[in-house]
């Protein structure tokens, strides 16, 4: 038994079962792609990429930089420091 299950392992699904996970909540995602290469998925971030609003979400719970990390993704263009990439003040 699971309090939630989410249907699509995409940016918005996997980041509203770390929300739920966070609140406590038992998570199941189900994925109908069970390769993680397919097109859709294999590039850093997948074809689809994050929208402006997906990467401000992750940003504002600080899972930008984490994300990008873990995905391959080279550092923002700017100016190096990475600023755009921290998570806001508290």
């Amino acid at each position: 038994m699971h309090d939630v299950t989410i249907v699509g392992a995409g940016p918005v699904g996997l980041f509203l079962a770390c929300e739920l996970g966070l609140a406590g909540c038992s998570v199941l995602v189900l994925e109908r792609d069970a390769e993680p290469r397919s097109p859709w998925k294999a590039d850093p971030l997948g074809n689809r990429g994050l929208t402006a609003a997906s990467m401000e979400a992750f940003h504002r719970r600080g899972l930008l930089r984490p994300l990008r990390t873990a995905s391959g993704v080279d550092e923002a263009p700017g100016d190096g420091r990475g600023t755009d990439l921290d998570p806001p003040p508290p």
